[in-house]
């Protein structure tokens, strides 16, 4: 118990000394100028991809796979590109806190009129909705962005297991206006949400698991969480299916509206949660074309289901 006790401990002092740090790295990115954070960011996406090659075996497999006329080199740009853009994310997040508010949101954002009122028409009936998207583009600003104008906006995150640095992230992305949902164990909760007129956002392509809703992406199988699709179908409401992604600059964006299904369409009436997961599915693949290189293909997004792969290893042991 002792040996337990003293792990425990020492787990938790390290917890704390992680947050201690992050802390620090927020305030300075806070304090730096966005121009010189974006040369910084080329210089670190550097290190990670070309001289650490972090994961770069499963990025360049998913690129070849997802765009398989691309050149090895043309990879390796995409690859450092995207790893510039995963640290410019977290980059624009922390300032977008002091910098976007509900009166000059449009000099960063570009979100089309016709879009806006699409989303006008379902968000403010009596029914609630869901808002999904992918981790392509900068969906933390996204999600900052989904609550000028439109009340009620909860947020599905998996919670991050330092305690220290969950409890912070989780204030500093309220402090925005969202209300953040732990990913364990709320279906009952998010359906009454739902149901009493909330919208709820959620990034929805991870990884399902073995039993999760098997359907294509980029012409590969590959497993999604059965919940969003459920979260429709049964409180009835519709999922908007739309994404937030640099277009230029540092801190300039286009909104898009991507796809909007409502299950009290004729077409969705008796939509299965198999018809309902392929449907966003299909809407990724489109966004993500549109910027590869700010998708994170450093998921591990195709895994071949766990009884296979051990099916698999069996048979090569035995020949």
């Amino acid at each position: 118990m002792d040996g337990v006790e003293t792990f425990a401990k020492t787990r938790l002092v390290q917890y704390w000394l992680i947050y201690v740090l992050a802390r620090i790295v927020i305030r300075a990115i806070d304090l730096v100028p966005l121009a010189v954070l974006t040369v910084a960011t080329r210089f670190v996406a550097f290190l990670f991809n070309d001289l650490f090659r972090v994961r770069r075996r499963v990025v360049n497999n998913n690129l070849q796979h997802a765009f398989p006329h691309w050149s090895a080199k043309k990879r390796r740009q995409v690859a450092r590109e995207m790893w510039q853009h995963l640290f410019l994310i977290e980059c624009e997040a922390i300032k977008a806190r002091r910098i976007l508010n509900e009166q000059n949101w449009r000099n960063y954002i570009d979100f089309s009129e016709k879009d806006k009122q699409r989303v006008d028409k379902y968000l403010h009936d009596d029914r609630g909705c869901i808002i999904v998207g992918c981790h392509f583009g900068n969906f933390e600003v996204g999600g900052m962005f989904t609550h000028f104008g439109y009340p009620s906006r909860y947020t599905v995150a998996r919670p991050i297991r330092n305690p220290f640095l969950d409890r912070y992230i989780t204030q500093l992305r309220e402090s925005m206006g969202q209300k953040m949902l732990p990913k364990k164990g709320i279906i009952p909760d998010v359906i009454d949400l739902l149901k009493k007129g909330n919208t709820i956002g959620l990034l929805a392509d991870q990884y399902g698991g073995d039993t999760g809703c098997w359907v294509n992406f980029f012409n590969r199988p590959t497993s999604y969480h059965k919940s969003i699709a459920l979260f429709a179908l049964i409180a009835r409401v519709p999922i908007f299916v739309g994404s937030l992604y640099r277009s230029g600059k540092p801190m300039h964006f286009s909104m898009t509206v991507d796809g909007i299904l409502d299950p009290e369409e004729p077409r969705w009436k008796n939509a299965t949660v198999k018809e309902v997961t392929q449907w966003y599915s299909d809407l990724f693949e489109q966004i993500i074309r549109v910027a590869p290189e700010q998708y994170w293909w450093i998921h591990r997004r195709w895994k071949v289901p766990q009884k296979q792969s051990i099916r698999r290893r069996r048979l090569k042991q035995a020949a």
